[in-house]
């Protein structure tokens, strides 16, 4: 699996409310802020350089 994300959910796929560590936090919001799949269903006008 190339998602961070998805290899922490099945991680923890037991324990739903599994609390995230610091570091789980920050590799989740950096695997989703460089996510292609994401970034190419950006609004048109979005000016991410702003």
């Amino acid at each position: 699996i190339h998602n961070k994300r998805a290899q922490i959910l099945m991680q923890y796929e037991s324990n739903r409310y599994h609390k995230l560590t610091v570091d789980e936090q920050i590799d989740c919001i950096i695997d989703q802020a460089t996510d292609v799949d994401i970034l190419g269903r950006s609004w048109a006008g979005l000016e991410t350089f702003m």
